[in-house]
């Protein structure tokens, strides 16, 4: 075991680890932090894709109303995630389509300007 000592959102901590555990698995496990994001849980790119998806995602709605999900597949076909399977990407921009036209807003959100991107957002981890 080591002594680990850290400031964590302003208070000090002195923790006891083992050498091999993460910082994530410390964030998560021990202080309860569950927002911390583990990716593919390897440390490979883990949200290096998360602006071009939701610029994607903004794309497919303002061209597509009602989109299924064999079509937002396609469409972010040129998207390369590591780390999500893309289903709940697929799923939360399907999930948009739906919202925006129940709402019959899918032609006013080009017109107006409406930002698309934070109706799409993406869980920070999908278990496919």
């Amino acid at each position: 075991m080591k002594s680990l000592t850290l400031k964590l959102n302003g208070a000090k901590i002195t923790c006891d680890v083992e050498p091999r555990e993460t910082l994530a698995d410390f964030l998560r496990e021990r202080c309860r932090l569950t927002a911390t994001h583990l990716g593919c849980e390897h440390g490979v790119q883990c949200g290096f894709c998360t602006p071009g998806m939701l610029m994607m995602a903004r794309d497919i709605l303002l061209r597509m109303h009602h989109p299924d999900a064999e079509t937002v597949r396609s469409q972010l076909s040129g998207q390369i995630c590591r780390c999500t399977g893309y289903s709940g990407i697929v799923t939360a921009i399907v999930a948009a389509g739906r919202e925006l036209g129940r709402a019959g807003q899918a032609k006013g959100v080009r017109e107006s300007g409406i930002q698309v991107t934070a109706i799409a957002a993406v869980p920070a981890k999908v278990d496919d």
